[in-house]
């Protein structure tokens, strides 16, 4: 059985990614930050990146493949 408060987790962790997915957020949007735990979780496990193309970051959070692949079983 899973506590509320990692149910929680995994559900804020999940709304990062959608955000992420539908065209990215801003690394020092409102969003962002009010969320920057979440981010920087998501971001540690390699499911959102800046990352535009090999070896150029952006300004931007963009799911990746893992991310992608993190949603569609959650």
């Amino acid at each position: 059985m899973e506590s509320t408060e990692s149910a929680a987790t995994g559900q804020r962790l999940i709304e990062v990614l959608h955000r992420a997915q539908n065209g990215g957020f801003s690394l020092q949007c409102d969003y962002a930050r009010v969320n920057a735990g979440y981010v920087s979780m998501a971001a540690s496990m390699g499911l959102i990146t800046t990352e535009q193309e090999r070896g150029k970051f952006g300004r931007k959070w963009f799911a990746t493949r893992k991310g992608k692949a993190f949603l569609e079983v959650h």
